[in-house]
C-alpha cells in the first residue's frame, strides 16, 4: 500500500469523503483541497495493481470467472453496441472519421472494436487480462494485445481515435495514461472515455459504488479539466445512466493553456455525495410518518419541475400524455376481455397442453406457435389449451396435471432439439422433462413440426438424450419432424424400428396463407422492389467461422448493389440484436429502413411479410414465414436446416452458403433472377406450398382419427 497525492494537481491536502468499499473494505476515498478531485489515498502500488488484472484475480472477483459466462459476453457486446450508437449518434455533427486506426484501450473482448471494424476501422485492442484478450481473438476475431497500456510503446501519431471505456479509474496515474494517448494520436485525433462518476454515484448508494479497484472518481469537471490541462478540448460529453463520458480533441497548441483550480469545490462535493447518501437512505428506509413526507415531498417537486418543464415546451403535452394512458389502458382491458371470451366460449372444449417456446422475444417462434393453435382448431375441434414453455421442468405434479386435467398435449414445432439451449441433465435438449416423468405421462403425445437444430461442428447431445427422444417418440400417437433433414439426422440417436413412427410434418409457417388467408396479396404481375434482409448472430463462431467480417461485408455491398437497382431494403430483426448488421451496411453506404418484430404480435409479421416481394434470410423462420405467405426468398445459409427446408420444396438453388467466396456475386444473381423470372417463382412457390399443405392435411386427418 502506498499514500499518494493528487495526480491530477499534485495536492497532498485532501479531505476525507468515505471509507469503505462494496466489499467493506477499508478504502480511504479523499476530495483533494486545491483542484476537487476524488481519490484514494491507501491504493496498492503499480505492480500490485498489475498482479490483480493479469493473473486473472480481478476478473475471478469483479466478473465472477477467469473467462468471460453467456451472461457476460451478451452484457459486453450489448454495452459495445450502445457505444457504438453513441459514436453514429455524433458522425455528422462532429464530422467524425467513418475509417482510420482506432485503439481501444481495456476492450475487453473486443465487442466494440468488432462493431467499428464492421464499420470500416483497422483496429487494435489492449486487454490486461490474457484470458478475456484470448477470447476476444478467437470468438469476435479482432487483434488483441494482452498487456498494460503503460508497457506498450505504439509509434507517435498513429491513431485516429482512441477509446476507453471503464479503465481510467483504475489507472494510478490517468495523467501519464492520457499524455501517453496524446502522443500517438494524429493531429486532431480524438479520445472517448467513459467512467463512473461522482455526480451519479449509484443513485447514492455509496457502499456498492466505492469500490477498492475504483482508486480515482471522475467528475464531469475534473475530467474535462485534466483533458485540457494535458492538451486536448472537449467537444461533447453527457451521461449514460450513472456513467460520465467525454468525447475530447488532440490540440496541436499546449502553450496557451491555462488551469485554474479547483475544477470541483471540494466543499460542494462532499455535501453533493451526501446529498446523494440521505437521498437513498431516505428511499429505503422504514415508512416513519417523517420519511414518508419528506419522500413525497421529493418525488411531488420532482414531478412538478419535470411536469413544468415538459409543458412549458408543448401546451399540448397533457392532452397528448392523457390521450396515450387512454390507449394503453383500452388496449390492455381489451386483451383482457377477448381472454376471458376466450375461456367462456371454450369452457366445455377439450384440453390440450401445448409445449413450446412460448413468450415475446423471436419473430418466429410467436408466429410459430400461434399457427400451429390455429391449425389444431381450424382442422380438429376448437380446443382450450394449456400454455407451457419447453423450457420448464417437468415436474410430478405438472405431469398428474396433465394427465387429470388435458386430453392430450402437443410439443413443438421449432428447433428445440438443441444440446445447449436450456442445458439440463434430465433429457439432455430442450425440453426438460425427465425420463420418469415421460414414462409417467398418460395422455396422447404429439411431437409436431420439430426440427433437429444441431449447427455445424457444435457439441453433440448428451448420452441421456438418446434415451429421451426415443421414449418420446415410443409414446407419441404423432411424431411429426419439420424436414426430412432432421429424419435423417434423429435416425442416428434412435432404433431402426422407432424410425418407422418419425414423419414428416412441415412447419406450419411455412403454409401460412393456408391459414391465414387474409394475410396474403394478390401477387403484382412484377416485383415493387421490396426487400427484406434478416441476419442471425446467436452462436456466431458456429455461424461465420472466422470470417464474420469479410461475410457481412459481401452481404452489404449485394445490399448496396440492390439499392442502385432499385431495392427498398428493409433491415428486419426477428431478435433483438439481428440489426447488429447495422455497421457493416453503413459502410457500404446502404440506404435501409429498420424494422423490429422481436416483440411483435402474429398479425403484425404477417402484414409485414405480406408486402415484401423478396426476403434473403439467415433465420430459419426468416425464410419459412416469407414463403408461407407466398414471397420469394433467398436463403443466406449458415446452418444445415436452410438447405434441409429448400431441399424439400426442391429448390436448392434459392440459397447460398454463407462461406461461399463468392457470395456477393451469387447474390446478387439470384436477386436478378426473382426479378427476371417474377411469375414463374411466384407459380413454383405456389405449386410447393400446395405439396406441404397436403401432407399437413393429411398428417391433421391422422391426428384427429388417433385423439378420437
Amino acid at each position: 500500500m502506498q499514500n499518494s497525492f493528487c495526480d491530477i494537481c499534485g495536492s497532498k491536502e485532501n479531505f476525507p469523503l468515505y471509507n469503505r468499499d462494496r466489499n467493506n473494505e477499508k478504502v480511504l476515498n479523499v476530495v483533494c483541497k486545491q483542484c476537487g478531485f476524488v481519490y484514494v489515498t491507501n491504493k496498492e502500488n503499480d505492480d500490485e495493481i498489475k498482479d490483480t488484472y493479469a493473473d486473472g484475480s480481478f476478473s475471478i472477483s469483479a466478473r465472477g470467472s477467469i473467462s468471460p459466462s453467456k451472461e457476460k459476453i451478451r452484457y459486453s457486446d450489448n454495452m459495445a453496441w450502445n457505444r457504438f450508437n453513441t459514436y453514429v449518434s455524433l458522425l455528422v455533427e462532429h464530422n467524425l472519421p467513418k475509417s482510420g486506426r482506432l485503439l481501444e484501450i481495456g476492450c475487453g473482448i473486443g465487442s466494440f472494436i468488432r462493431y467499428m471494424q464492421g464499420f470500416g476501422f483497422e483496429v487494435k485492442g489492449i486487454e490486461p487480462d490474457p484470458g478475456y484478450a484470448d477470447f476476444g481473438e478467437e470468438h469476435n476475431f479482432v487483434p488483441i494485445l494482452s498487456d498494460f497500456y503503460e508497457d506498450v510503446n505504439f509509434r507517435e501519431y498513429q491513431f485516429d481515435l482512441v477509446f476507453s471505456f471503464h479503465v481510467l479509474e483504475h489507472v494510478l496515474s490517468p495523467t501519464s495514461f492520457l499524455i501517453k494517448a496524446r502522443k500517438e494520436l494524429k493531429e486532431d485525433g480524438l479520445i472517448f472515455i467513459e467512467v463512473p462518476c461522482i455526480e451519479r454515484p449509484n443513485d447514492g448508494k455509496l457502499k456498492s459504488f466505492f469500490w477498492k479497484s475504483h482508486i480515482q472518481t471522475f467528475s464531469k469537471n475534473t475530467l474535462s479539466g485534466l483533458l485540457n490541462k494535458i492538451g486536448f478540448e472537449v467537444v461533447d460529453g453527457g451521461y449514460i445512466g450513472n456513467f460520465l463520458w467525454v468525447m475530447a480533441k488532440k490540440l496541436a497548441d499546449t502553450d496557451s493553456i491555462q488551469i485554474q483550480y479547483p475544477f470541483d469545490h471540494p466543499e460542494a462535493i462532499i455535501t453533493q455525495t451526501k446529498r446523494w447518501n440521505d437521498i437513498y437512505v431516505l428511499k429505503n428506509s422504514p415508512y416513519s410518518l417523517n420519511n414518508f413526507l419528506r419522500k413525497a415531498y421529493l418525488s411531488t417537486s420532482d414531478m412538478l419541475i419535470k411536469f413544468k418543464k415538459r409543458i412549458s415546451k408543448n401546451p399540448i403535452y397533457l392532452i397528448k400524455a392523457f390521450i396515450k394512458r387512454i390507449e394503453i389502458k383500452g388496449s390492455y382491458f381489451l386483451r383482457k376481455f377477448k381472454i376471458l371470451i376466450s375461456k367462456i366460449t371454450t369452457a366445455n372444449h377439450p384440453v390440450l397442453a401445448h409445449f413450446g417456446v412460448q413468450g415475446a422475444g423471436n419473430a418466429g417462434d410467436i408466429m410459430l406457435l400461434i399457427a400451429i393453435r390455429k391449425l389444431f382448431d381450424d382442422s380438429i375441434i376448437r380446443f382450450r389449451w394449456i400454455i407451457e414453455h419447453v423450457y420448464h421442468y417437468v415436474s410430478p405434479e405438472l405431469v398428474k396435471q396433465l394427465n387429470t386435467k388435458t386430453r392430450g398435449l402437443v410439443i413443438g414445432g421449432g428447433g428445440i432439439l438443441l444440446p445447449d439451449t436450456n442445458r439440463n441433465n434430465n433429457s439432455g435438449w430442450v425440453w426438460d422433462c425427465p425420463l420418469e416423468e415421460l414414462k409417467k405421462i398418460e395422455v396422447p403425445i404429439i411431437g409436431f413440426a420439430i426440427g433437429y437444430n444441431r449447427f455445424r461442428d457444435q457439441e453433440d447431445f448428451l448420452p441421456i438424450f438418446s434415451e429421451n427422444i426415443s421414449e418420446l417418440i415410443r409414446k407419441s400417437i404423432f411424431f411429426g419432424m419439420r424436414n426430412y433433414g432432421s429424419i435423417r439426422k434423429i435416425s442416428s440417436y434412435i432404433d431402426e424400428s422407432l424410425l418407422e413412427k418419425v414423419t414428416f410434418q412441415p412447419c406450419p409457417t411455412t403454409v401460412l396463407k393456408y391459414i391465414y388467408p387474409r394475410y396474403t396479396r394478390k401477387q403484382p404481375l412484377k416485383p415493387s422492389k421490396r426487400l427484406a434482409l434478416n441476419i442471425a448472430f446467436d452462436r456466431r463462431v458456429l455461424r461465420f467461422g472466422k470470417s464474420e467480417n469479410e461475410i457481412l461485408t459481401q452481404v452489404a455491398r449485394a445490399m448496396k448493389w440492390a439499392n442502385d437497382q432499385g431495392w427498398e431494403i428493409y433491415l428486419v430483426s426477428h431478435v433483438y440484436n439481428d440489426n447488429h448488421v447495422i455497421p457493416w451496411l453503413m459502410k457500404e453506404q446502404v440506404s435501409f429502413q429498420e424494422i423490429s418484430l422481436s416483440s411483435a404480435n402474429y398479425r403484425d409479421i404477417l402484414n409485414f411479410y405480406k408486402d415484401i416481394d423478396l426476403t434473403i434470410g439467415m433465420r430459419g423462420h426468416g425464410q419459412m414465414i416469407p414463403f408461407g405467405v407466398g414471397n420469394p426468398i433467398i436463403s443466406l445459409i449458415s446452418h444445415e436446416k436452410m438447405k434441409y427446408f429448400l431441399e424439400d420444396i426442391q429448390h436448392p438453388e434459392w440459397g447460398v452458403d454463407i462461406q461461399d467466396a463468392e457470395l456477393f456475386h451469387k447474390l446478387t444473381t439470384k436477386i436478378q433472377h426473382v426479378v427476371d423470372n417474377w411469375q414463374s417463382v411466384l407459380n413454383e412457390i405456389e405449386t410447393r406450398q400446395e405439396m406441404l399443405w397436403s401432407i399437413t392435411m393429411q398428417n391433421m386427418q391422422l391426428i384427429k382419427e388417433k385423439l378420437n
